[in-house]
């Protein structure tokens, strides 16, 4: 039966039915990932077919919530939101398909305790539909053309960086109500509120702002903090299985990794290095034309104290316009430009009718400043009569060529996906919650200055 499933994920079914065995669930399913609204389990396939995971919706361990078919029909609207999303994501996104799994719900749930995180096993799978999409923490099939000629794939692992990229641009807001003249994004000011309420135990160094910047050294920092502070914002996988993340910060992990990568570059440094520059091309790149060169930035933009930094917006971004951050940000200036328009809404509630549309992109807005982007790739090892122009091994569009200034070069096939395309059903409610956060955030990050002036 699992076999028949792949098959006719194939064929345009909109349901799709996975007969399973209690007994065989660790032969079909593993545990691949969840956040506070979904879980992630991954479908066992063999190296040349097509890979598939299933995000099933968790509940409270003791709800009672809901039945099958109206989950279903929540599924199924997910699917048409999604679908309208297309026109600002393109070929960025992976539209899922329904599936019923034909288990016994206790019995996966029980199987999957072992591999989750204790601090999220409060909820559980609560309903044998799902949603199933192509893997993205591999390379999709399609873009290779044929066997590998001047180039050997077999030994080389897939990776995969999950970023949460959040907000892109800064609030507007009256400077006078600023106590002090740093002036922080959404992001960095809601660190503070979560070191307040004990969520974090340090700030971290990222900033969304520096990595829509465009610019190279922003971009890098903001890399960098990621991977020194993970938090819920980065995640990385290797051939599908988690290497590292918050609650595995294993920096062991990490170098084993960026030496498979980089096993020519002796310094740990330089591997970081390259891996940065390689992760921020991608986040560049128009997936649209071969523009496969990168020239490796070596320098970080001055990385001052956090606490007193601000974050600065480009008057003029870089972001070519077919690259994925450009499209994430497309679609979040969507909250932007109607904040004004739902302020008003808000407070004269019987003046929804006609605001239909001002309220529909308001929630695709909201839905992309939580989204996050799926960086995928696979290390190349090439001949040097190696040619990308004559080569029929894949699509060139998804070819990279990371140059070094000492003559060094690494080539990888990569793709770039965006998911957590989640729909904010209740556009008053996440407005509502979305002005709160940000105004106790200030108040939490004036708090800790504060707190510290008192301190020195």
């Amino acid at each position: 039966m699992y076999n028949k499933a792949l098959t006719t994920f194939n064929n345009n079914i909109q349901e799709i039915v996975l007969s399973l065995k209690d007994s065989c669930l660790e032969k079909v399913l593993y545990y691949r990932d969840e956040g506070n609204m979904n879980i992630v389990l991954s479908i066992y396939a063999q190296e040349n077919e097509e890979k598939y995971v299933i995000r099933f919706k968790k509940i409270s361990s003791d709800s009672t919530e809901g039945n099958f078919n109206d989950h279903k029909h929540e599924l199924m609207s997910f699917i048409v939101f999604e679908e309208l999303l297309q026109k600002y994501f393109d070929h960025f996104t992976v539209v899922p398909k329904i599936v019923f799994v034909d288990v016994d719900i206790n019995a996966l749930n029980e199987f999957l305790m072992r591999d989750r995180p204790a601090v999220r096993r409060k909820k559980i799978i609560g309903y044998n539909y799902g949603l199933v999409y192509r893997d993205v923490a591999f390379l999709p099939k399609e873009i290779y053309i044929g066997k590998p000629m001047n180039g050997e794939f077999k030994d080389s692992p897939t990776i995969c960086i999950e970023i949460k990229v959040k907000q892109g641009y800064m609030m507007d807001e009256d400077s006078s109500t600023q106590n002090y003249e740093i002036k922080k994004c959404r992001y960095c000011y809601f660190q503070y509120l979560k070191l307040k309420t004990s969520k974090i135990s340090n700030i971290s160094q990222y900033c969304p702002i520096d990595l829509f910047s465009g610019k190279a050294d922003r971009m890098n920092r903001a890399i960098k903090g990621l991977f020194e502070n993970p938090q819920n914002n980065l995640k990385m996988f290797q051939d599908g299985k988690m290497v590292y993340n918050e609650y595995s910060p294993d920096k062991g992990s990490l170098k084993r990794i960026m030496k498979s990568l980089f096993p020519d570059v002796k310094s740990v440094d330089k591997q970081e290095l390259l891996l940065i520059n390689l992760i921020r091309r991608i986040l560049i790149k128009d997936f649209t034309c071969c523009d496969m060169n990168v020239d490796v930035c070596s320098t970080y933009e001055c990385n001052d104290d956090v606490h007193l930094r601000n974050c600065h917006p480009e008057k003029y971004p870089q972001l070519p316009k077919n690259c994925i951050l450009y499209s994430i940000l497309k679609a979040q200036h969507l909250v932007r430009d109607n904040f004004s328009i739902m302020e008003y809404l808000e407070d004269n509630i019987n003046c929804e009718d006609g605001y239909d549309q001002i309220i529909q992109d308001y929630r695709m807005g909201s839905t992309a400043l939580d989204c996050s982007v799926m960086v995928t790739f696979r290390h190349i090892n090439v001949n040097e009569d190696f040619d990308i122009e004559s080569d029929k091994v894949f699509d060139k569009r998804n070819y990279i060529k990371l140059t070094g200034p000492t003559g060094y070069s690494h080539h990888f096939i990569s793709n770039v996906t965006v998911v957590d395309l989640d729909e904010k059903k209740d556009s008053f409610a996440h407005f509502h919650k979305y002005k709160k956060q940000y105004q106790e955030s200030k108040i939490a990050y004036l708090e800790y200055i504060n707190s510290m002036q008192h301190v020195a």
